[in-house]
């Protein structure tokens, strides 16, 4: 069984939503979660209301983690419970992935964990998610290495691409300042 969820927050675009939706639905031996702060219905910004299947709080794992897009994405960004959730899962799930203005909540992640002094940030992608690696490179992630069928999902083996990005002072300035 293959656990997706898709985070639900004020504001999203319907169709970033519902698109995928359909598609992830039809996938054989796959669950769809739509996830979302609390059990009450959330407004898309046009005002279609979907019901959440469960909470943040409710879901232990999923293999694909999915954020759509949409106006309220600037407000999510500042979401503390989102931003909670999303990273949380984001470290476990084997594919990562957004629609349109979702993908900036991957770079809410980034300036988090620069803001919380990390050096650098991981991310490891199943090599054949093509659109996960060029999301993560378009936010200043480089290939550092790639692990051969390490990783096994829908009956079969995969490689994972090891991905990395540098959000704390660079090794040459760190130096610079030890040697001070």
């Amino acid at each position: 069984m293959v656990a997706i969820a898709c985070v639900l927050f004020p504001d999203f675009t319907q169709l970033d939503l519902t698109g995928p939706y359909e598609v992830f639905h039809r996938l054989p031996d796959a669950v769809v979660h739509l996830a979302a702060a609390g059990a009450e219905p959330v407004e898309s910004e046009g005002g279609l209301a979907i019901v959440p299947t469960l909470t943040f709080d409710e879901l232990a794992l999923c293999d694909v983690l999915f954020v759509p897009g949409g106006p309220g994405v600037d407000t999510a960004m500042l979401d503390e419970e989102l931003i909670g959730f999303v990273q949380r899962h984001a470290a476990r799930a084997s594919w990562v992935t957004s629609a349109c203005t979702g993908s900036l909540i991957l770079g809410a992640l980034i300036e988090r964990a620069r803001e919380a002094g990390c050096h650098s940030m991981l991310a490891r992608i199943t090599s054949r998610n093509v659109a996960s690696v060029r999301l993560h490179e378009r936010h200043g992630f480089r290939v550092t290495g790639v692990e051969y069928q390490v990783a096994f999902k829908l009956g079969r083996w995969h490689d994972v691409t090891v991905m990395q990005v540098v959000v704390g002072p660079s090794a040459s300035s760190a130096s610079s300042a030890a040697s001070r």
